[in-house]
């Protein structure tokens, strides 16, 4: 029998592990690449795919974290959404994940952690809600 405390502890350090190091990083990115925020931005924009190039557009203008925003499709909601509820084709979200980590250069890498470390928090916190307040 699952022991629903130890899940929801468990939860709870995962979110807590994750969310921090998400956020120290996407400061980082912030703040190292600044200086070219705004060329990358349009450069990542005119290689999204057409029928999400508006959405993308929105998305990196209106977020807080453009960092963040254009870590969306490695993001597995946000994939699962751009693949499926937006019909793009693999070979556009390949080309685009070519253009972004181009545009990315050296901290590439650390773009690819801290939305690893997203998706970690993102699924684990509904089940710490869960199993805490229900």
């Amino acid at each position: 029998m699952i022991d629903f405390e130890i899940l929801r502890k468990f939860a709870g350090v995962m979110v807590v592990l994750s969310i921090f190091p998400f956020f120290i990083i996407n400061i980082y990115l912030s703040i190292k690449l600044r200086k070219n925020k705004r060329a990358m931005m349009i450069d990542i924009l005119r290689n999204a795919p057409c029928k999400f190039r508006e959405r993308a557009k929105f998305m990196l203008e209106v977020n807080m974290s453009w960092i963040f925003a254009s870590s969306a499709m490695y993001l597995w909601f946000g994939y699962l959404m751009l693949r499926f509820m937006w019909k793009i084709p693999s070979d556009e979200m390949y080309c685009w994940h070519l253009n972004i980590k181009k545009n990315y250069g050296k901290y590439f890498g650390a773009l690819f952690l801290s939305a690893l470390l997203a998706n970690v928090w993102m699924s684990f916190f509904p089940i710490f809600i869960l199993f805490t307040y229900v």
